[in-house]
């Protein structure tokens, strides 16, 4: 669902609230939950694309964890990297595409419910802040017009206030992300029909902020890093036409990208190309921009390098995986391209191929690519001679040498996500449980068991090295308020329950959970109600002592103000948005701060 669509549907709830409307029995938040958990009972759940990113980025991973489903006996992989395949001629791209298959939906990419504690580089957001200012995304599904802008916020606590805003983008885009610099920023923004564009702004002066310039690329965005002043955008372009080429440049000049910029993946499936710009945010001026034939629009970005994993799903035509993707006999491995990062100049550096198949849903989030460096591992899936699906993680250098290979594990499920925690990975499946592999030994990664002491369902969030958090999610949620539970994990295989708290009266937007390190706190936006009305605000948790502590439950003062799922913290305040929905607001973003107490 698009970010415009869940604005205009809470909306419409807001109307319905105010207008205090009898609910029939049928229609209670109990009869509708149930009827939606025994439908869940007999079919995944599909989750849509999530905008905004991890919800708390500076911890997440990218350990390139390429995750699929594979079959493959321990010692059995490939053991060398391959050549870069890329294209001389347009006709040589072209020929190539006509022979592969249209996936029926455009991929996503978005963060999981698992994350690890590997730092990584910064990932653009709905918010950015340069430390002084804050800047905020903002789609306003309330206006026929103006409807994309950046909100200007002061960080200046109690007195923080609006400073202004950044308009004049395309009402057909989505405002999608952020990122900002001591005095620039980017934004981001993506046409439903596939073009992604990328603002640059001198922010010297925040109240009269000044555009350096406009760069656009073919494909829907999924993500943008920063590092140093280099900012790299991804998008997925899937053509209508084997004869479309992915074009790129200045706003209203894009050029296809060169034949020798395009790398394939020789046996792959699927008609779509990761599109990989870098822009010199001092100026703007570009590198040459270069694409991946038939790669998966989840990639892991480092310091200085990249990694792409092919794409070996068989989509079927609602974009959920068909079966036929883990037992097709005539492919049973995945490539994986790396590609080297300085400046603006990015280079194809190394291939390698590793057994099984690495496939997604592309309606589904996963945290399936991780890479801390020095190592990436990919977790990928393939039938048996009984046709039993089974997994394995397999371990490679930073070059794409291979190193090791778990045995098996998982029969008969699919994995979803995973995370890394010290020297283990947890891998969470379809089948609702957590699978623990050893990565003390990169060069012999070990199935260790599976986690069946834990029920698994929600956000996993690291507390540290031996302890997570568990927040309920909409479809685990018990009447009453959210249910937060503390995991011991000291013994990995059996990890036990070490508090757990019901938040009364109390739901909150996990996904948007953010972390603050340095005081060891989580901050979560949320929202209760009473006869009347929904109020928001965010919500401060704490461990002590093995214990949940809810330290802080802030309510926003102004209670006309809705959807305020967005928050970021500075120095010792954290800022709430939301939205202005009173009769005179004229739906506008507003801006709420909270001392941490």
């Amino acid at each position: 669902m698009k970010k415009r669509e869940k604005e205009n549907l809470e909306f419409v709830r807001s109307r319905f609230e105010k207008a205090a409307y009898e609910i029939p029995v049928t229609l209670s938040t109990k009869a509708m939950r149930k009827k939606i958990t025994e439908k869940a009972q007999a079919a995944p759940v599909r989750r849509k694309k999530r905008h905004s990113m991890r919800p708390y980025i500076a911890a997440a991973a990218c350990l390139v964890l390429v995750i699929g489903a594979v079959f493959a006996v321990k010692g059995n992989f490939f053991q060398n990297t391959k050549r870069i395949a890329t294209f001389q001629s347009y006709d040589e791209v072209q020929a190539f595409a006509a022979g592969l298959s249209k996936p029926a939906i455009p991929s996503e990419m978005g963060g999981g419910p698992l994350q690890s504690m590997i730092q990584t580089v910064e990932s653009a957001g709905q918010t950015a802040s340069n430390g002084q200012n804050i800047y905020c995304a903002y789609y306003n599904a309330y206006s026929d017009t103006d409807r994309n802008s950046v909100y200007v916020f002061s960080a200046e606590g109690e007195d923080a206030q609006l400073l202004g805003k950044i308009g004049g983008f395309d009402d057909q885009l989505d405002i999608e992300s952020l990122l900002a610099t001591e005095n620039r920023l980017i934004v981001c923004l993506s046409d439903p029909d596939g073009v992604t564009q990328i603002y640059i702004y001198d922010i010297s002066d925040p109240v009269s902020p000044k555009k350096i310039a406009v760069f656009e690329q073919s494909g829907n965005y999924t993500n943008a890093f920063l590092i140093g002043n280099t900012v790299y955008t991804l998008s997925n372009y899937l053509p209508q036409k084997a004869e479309s080429i992915p074009k790129s440049g200045a706003q209203g000049a894009a050029e296809p990208v060169k034949a020798e910029n395009i790398s394939y993946f020789e046996n792959c499936r699927n008609l779509n190309y990761i599109v990989i710009s870098a822009l010199d945010t001092t100026n703007g001026t570009a590198g040459e921009t270069k694409a991946v034939l038939g790669g998966m629009p989840i990639v892991c970005c480092m310091e200085n390098a990249m990694y792409i994993a092919e794409d070996g799903t068989i989509y079927g035509q609602d974009g959920w995986v068909d079966s036929q993707t883990y037992s097709d006999a005539s492919r049973s491995s995945t490539n994986i391209v790396k590609l080297e990062l300085e400046g603006t100049q990015v280079r194809f550096a190394n291939m390698a191929e590793v057994s099984g198949i690495l496939a997604k849903d592309l309606i589904s989030d996963s945290n399936l690519l991780f890479a801390d460096g020095e190592y990436v591992a990919l977790i990928t899936t393939m039938c048996d001679e009984n046709g039993v699906q089974k997994t394995t993680l397999t371990t490679l250098d930073k070059n794409l040498k291979q190193l090791g290979q778990s045995e098996a594990f998982a029969p008969g499920e699919t994995p979803r996500d995973a995370a890394v925690l010290g020297s283990t990975v947890y891998v969470s499946t379809d089948g609702g449980n957590l699978y623990v592999v050893d990565l003390s030994d990169k060069t012999a990664p070990k199935y260790a068991g599976s986690a069946q002491a834990m029920e698994y369902s929600g956000i996993f969030a690291p507390v540290d090295e031996t302890h997570f958090l568990v927040l309920s999610d909409f479809m685990s949620a018990p009447e009453g308020g959210d249910l937060v539970t503390l995991y011991d994990i000291s013994d990995p295989l059996a990890p036990k329950v070490a508090d757990q708290k019901q938040l009364e009266n109390i739901y909150v937007s996990s996904e948007r959970m953010i972390i603050n390190r340095e005081k060891g706190y989580f901050a979560i936006p949320y929202y209760t109600s009473d006869e009347v009305q929904r109020y928001y605000g965010v919500l401060t948790l704490e461990i002590q002592n093995e214990k949940i502590v809810v330290s802080n439950t802030f309510l926003n003062d102004n209670h006309d103000a809705i959807n305020a799922n967005m928050c970021c913290i500075l120095g010792d305040y954290i800022y709430n948005f939301a939205i202005d929905t009173s009769d005179t607001g004229g739906a506008e973003l507003l801006i709420s701060a909270h001392k941490y107490k």
